[in-house]
């Protein structure tokens, strides 16, 4: 492990007039840049001297504050970008030590130094997904050799009824162009679909990215209960629709002359699906509680999150259906309890929480729920009978998986996720991938 990582969050004050030594002025945005590509060099990350373009076009005086422990710059890579209204950041990197520090570019500036909890976080290696995994992604990775010309900064993905809809609509209200399912990409900063979870070129709907990338992918979970219940809305009739699903996921088709098989559909389709995008091991958050800046963070456009370009908030019914009350554990266990098993594991997962419920004490109803209102049928088959509890077997207890990193809980993380990461000399390893991009917006906000 890479030890000495150490993060400085500096934050705008109007009481420190006495840091004059470590402040360096750049009286024209043109000393600035040469500034910037000098020490950048040859290493600068992929993808983040398009800051550098964008205060190219500025007109402004900018001041920057260096810490007394700058590193030389010779090996350094430098950024500026713009946070919100307040000016801008340099962020400073050097590798092997990792040294990361951050300061906002404004006349006035107090320093403050984390602890070094989140050294270990950021710097922690894991695992990152086959290469095998990824090819069936949408996800640019120069380790697996999945590049193209055509980039995109985000993807906001997770199963139909999660809300990536109203994610998209959320985005942009904050001043990131990023659209949804029913358009291409284009020249927008990313879509929020679940349709492009799966690398697909004759993908559902007229949507297409033909063969570009993501740079950043997030995988969105809402409450399983919901979500699952508003699956029963999704056309899975339709053979275009339920085609394309199994192109993906072990999904049988439901039988139109059973109402039992709907809902039974949704919950596998659910189930099978946030499996392989936890196996891609993608930053994971719950939409409940994520907060819009932290996926401006994520995707590394902070530079566009804008607060005032808020008029009023999106409505979290946006895009909302009509369907049947909601469904209980109670009624999925009914269902089949070996996959309603796995949904509980994976709900847990997700830090989804139901104290009410003992998993271990739920029995088969008498009635089976379908898809349709107010309507109840005959228990489904013969493995969930009236009143035993099939699963687990011979009185066994569930055993959850193991919960994931996860170094923002309370803002609505439950994965860190594991990103590549590349070292000095070119080697990709896995990092730690909500605490690479949010510990400064985190210690700021929090």
């Amino acid at each position: 492990m890479v030890q000495g990582a150490v993060t400085d969050i500096i934050r705008s004050s109007s009481s420190n007039g006495k840091r004059k030594s470590k402040r360096v002025l750049a009286k024209s945005v043109g000393v600035f840049l040469g500034t910037c590509i000098l020490l950048s060099l040859s290493a600068i990350l992929a993808g983040r001297n398009r800051v550098c373009n964008y205060y190219n076009k500025q007109e402004e005086e900018l001041s920057i504050l260096l810490l007394e422990n700058m590193i030389s710059p010779a090996s350094a890579v430098v950024v500026v970008e713009k946070e919100s209204m307040n000016g801008g950041i340099l962020v400073v990197e050097q590798q092997p030590q990792a040294l990361i520090e951050k300061a906002v570019i404004e006349k006035k500036a107090t320093v403050t130094r984390t602890g070094k909890e989140f050294e270990e976080i950021i710097m922690r290696d894991c695992t990152l997904p086959t290469c095998d995994l990824v090819s069936r992604s949408r996800l640019f990775s120069e380790r697996c050799n999945a590049i193209s010309s055509k980039t995109w900064p985000l993807l906001v993905t997770g199963t139909p009824r999660s809300g990536t809809t109203y994610t998209s609509a959320w985005l942009t209200s904050y001043g990131m162009k990023i659209v949804n399912d029913n358009f291409s990409p284009g020249k927008y900063h990313g879509t929020s679909s679940w349709i492009f979870a799966f690398e697909d070129p004759h993908n559902l709907g007229g949507a297409r990215t033909k063969g570009g990338k993501f740079r950043h992918i997030l995988h969105q979970v809402r409450d399983p209960l919901n979500s699952i219940t508003s699956l029963c809305t999704e056309p899975f009739y339709k053979e275009e629709y339920i085609s394309f699903v199994q192109r993906h996921v072990n999904l049988t088709s439901p039988n139109l002359d059973d109402k039992k098989s709907k809902p039974l559909t949704a919950l596998s389709f659910w189930v099978q699906w946030h499996q392989f995008l936890n196996d891609m091991k993608f930053p994971t958050y719950q939409i409940e509680l994520v907060k819009a800046e932290d996926l401006f963070w994520m995707a590394e456009l902070e530079i566009l999150y804008n607060e005032s370009n808020v008029k009023k908030e999106v409505a979290t019914n946006h895009n909302k259906r009509k369907h049947v009350s909601l469904f209980s554990w109670r009624d999925l266990y009914s269902l089949d309890p070996e996959l309603a098993a796995k949904a509980w594991d994976l709900a847990h997962y997700f830090n989804y929480s139901y104290p009410d419920v003992d998993f271990d004490s739920l029995t088969c109803s008498e009635h089976v729920v379908t898809c349709k209102r107010g309507e109840l049928v005959e228990p489904y088959s013969k493995k969930c009978p009236p009143g035993t509890h099939p699963f687990p077997k011979n009185g066994k207890k569930m055993e959850l998986s193991e919960k994931p990193i996860s170094s923002g809980n309370d803002r609505g993380w439950v994965n860190d996720g594991c990103v590549e990461h590349a070292l000095e000399d070119g080697t990709i390893v896995g990092r730690n991938g909500v605490s690479k991009y949010l510990t400064q917006t985190m210690l700021n906000r929090n």
